[in-house]
Order: C-alpha cells, then sequence, then structure tokens
C-alpha cells in the first residue's frame, strides 16, 4: 500500500477563549508548525486541562501523536475532537489513520465513510477508504473510490498508482498501464511504478515495452532485485541471452538465496550451449530448493545433451515426481 498522506486541519490561533488555555493553545501551534512535536503535545495537554472543550487542542494533539507514531494517543484525541464537534470531517479522517495504523481496518473504513458523509469532497478520504478495500481484495469497490479521488484531485499520484494496481490485480492491463503511465508524469521517479508498468507489458507480450520500463526503474534505483530479475526474464524471451544472464547475476549478487535466479540463468546459459555453467546453476537451485521440479526438468537437459542419459532420465522422473508433467513426455522418448 502506498504511504498514506496526512492532511492536517490549518494551525490557526484560537481567539476569544480563556487566556491562559489560549496561550497554551497558540504555544503549542507555534511548535508543531516548527516540527517540535513533543513540545507541541506538552502545551495541548495544558490548554486542554485548562478548557476540556477546546476541540482544536485536542485534534492537534492528535494530530501530533499521529506524526510520532502514538496511534492509541492519536486515536483519543481525534475521539474527544470528534465529540465536542461531531460534524468535522478532518478529525473523522485523522481518526480513520490512527485506527487504520493500528491495523483495525474496518473501524477505519467506518471513519472514512462518516469523513464522507459529512465531506463529500474529501478526496483523501475516498482514497484511504479505497486503500483499505484493495488492501482487503475488494478491487472494484475500490476502483470506485480512486475514480473519486481522482475526480477531485486528478494530480494525487497515489490515486493513480492504486487504481492501477487494483486493475493489474483484476488482469485489466492496458487500464493499469494508462494509469501508471498517468502517475509517472505527475510523479516520474515512482521506481515501483515503472516495474509494475513492466510487468503489465510483459503480460501483454510487449518485451520490448517491458524491458525499457525495468531499465528505467534501474536508472532509479541501481539495486532493485526484481527490475533485475524480471529484465532478465524479459530479455531471455528476447534471446537476448548473455544480457539476461547479466541480469540473474546481479540480481543474486544482491539476493544469493534467489532460486529462481539460478533457475533461469541455467536456462539462459544453456541457450548459448554453456552447458556446463548451466549444470552449475541447476546444480545451485536444487542445493538451496531439493524439490524444485523445473531445476531438475532442466538439469536432465542439460544431462542428457551432454550424453549422460541415465543421470538424465533420474532428473526428469524427479521432475515428473514434483510436478512437471512437461518430464513425462521425455521420459518417454529417452527413457526406454
Amino acid at each position: 500500500m502506498k504511504t498514506v498522506s496526512l492532511i492536517l486541519a490549518l494551525l490557526l490561533p484560537v481567539m476569544f477563549l480563556g487566556q491562559s488555555a489560549n496561550q497554551f493553545y497558540n504555544l503549542g501551534v507555534d511548535k508543531q508548525a516548527k516540527e517540535d512535536y513533543l513540545g507541541a503535545v506538552a502545551d495541548y495537554t495544558n490548554a486542554v486541562r485548562l478548557d476540556p472543550k477546546l476541540a482544536a487542542a485536542w485534534f492537534n494533539r492528535g494530530a501530533a501523536y499521529l506524526i510520532l507514531e502514538e496511534y492509541k494517543k492519536a486515536e483519543y484525541d481525534f475521539t474527544k475532537s470528534i465529540e465536542l464537534n461531531p460534524e468535522n470531517a478532518e478529525a473523522l479522517y485523522s481518526r480513520a489513520l490512527s485506527r487504520e495504523y493500528q491495523e483495525r481496518y474496518r473501524d477505519a473504513i467506518d471513519d472514512y465513510i462518516r469523513a464522507i458523509q459529512i465531506d463529500s469532497l474529501h478526496s483523501r478520504a475516498w482514497f484511504g477508504k479505497g486503500s483499505l478495500l484493495l488492501m482487503m481484495d475488494y478491487k472494484q469497490e475500490a476502483i470506485a473510490d480512486f475514480n473519486r479521488c481522482i475526480a477531485l484531485d486528478p494530480k494525487f499520484p497515489d490515486a493513480w498508482y492504486s487504481r492501477a494496481e487494483s486493475h493489474r490485480k483484476l488482469g485489466h492491463n492496458y487500464e493499469a498501464i494508462s494509469d501508471y503511465t498517468r502517475e509517472l508524469e505527475i510523479f516520474p521517479s515512482d521506481v515501483v511504478a515503472f516495474v509494475n508498468r513492466g510487468l503489465c507489458k510483459s503480460m501483454l507480450n510487449d518485451l520490448k515495452g517491458a524491458e525499457e520500463d525495468y531499465s528505467k526503474a534501474l536508472e532509479l534505483d541501481a539495486e532493485m532485485l526484481v527490475a533485475y530479475y524480471n529484465r532478465g526474464v524479459v530479455r531471455q524471451k528476447l534471446e537476448k541471452f548473455n544480457e539476461s544472464i547479466a541480469d540473474f547475476s546481479k540480481a543474486i549478487e544482491i539476493k544469493p538465496s534467489l532460486v529462481n535466479a539460478y533457475v533461469n540463468r541455467g536456462i539462459s546459459k544453456y541457450s548459448i550451449k554453456d552447458l556446463h555453467g548451466a549444470l552449475s546453476d541447476y546444480n545451485k537451485a536444487l542445493e538451496l530448493d531439493p524439490i524444485n521440479a523445473l531445476a531438475f526438468f532442466n538439469r536432465g537437459v542439460a544431462l542428457n545433451n551432454l550424453g549422460e542419459k541415465s543421470a538424465a532420465c533420474d532428473d526428469w522422473r524427479r521432475a515428473a515426481s514434483y510436478g512437471e508433467s512437461a518430464a513425462d513426455e521425455l521420459i518417454r522418448e529417452f527413457c526406454k
């Protein structure tokens, strides 16, 4: 899930209140504006002690607690603010955030709904509700909420990204690509969006487009494992075997336990007739995952091409026992 953006109510001085509570409140506002959140909490605490009906002080202290990741305390303060002003959509939105961070997702959704009922133009409340629905796998319902958010705030990149994710998970690859593209126009350094757009392009067999997206992701983050691995897979399909070997090697350098990178590097090595190199990679894959059917299958192919028919048949039988149905045909053909 993308990071939820927090919108705080305007931190304005309170006028015409009891002077002492007003003074502490304004001191808290000043400290909060300077990012001295602990100091702000102390001042707001004094303000609500002197005037327990000062809803703005409860709200702002809750906002400070939220930034300090004191989510239960934030929820308590937002609740006090809501009790004093039940029509404050911003307080409901903020309490939803505090509940979301406590993984109380149903309660958070209820607050997002109440915020929207009060203020149907609250774009972040639509986004927050949609994000939780997506997380709970209600993808179509999430899309409807992201549609509302985008209509209200078309320059909010997270909404485009999240709607793209919803479409991708539904298999709507064209729609997802369109949304990732819109998000990248607003936020061109979003490395994850490039990777996921590349994945959608790959699913549509736009392999060159996918390769370009993975390469762009790596320009932004030269250590991104999934971009190297996915680009390696795409380059293998494009028969750029040496380049795919380099990508799988980089993926292995970043994560030496990545079994599929060894298997796929072995396939690329086999494709350029480096049979012994391929065997070495399949052996490593099986060292890491002793029941990897694809590694047994491909090692059998390499062994057969090296004239080791008996060992090849043993591997194909193992592959078949672990669910690789393609091994059955080779067993019938070569293992009489």
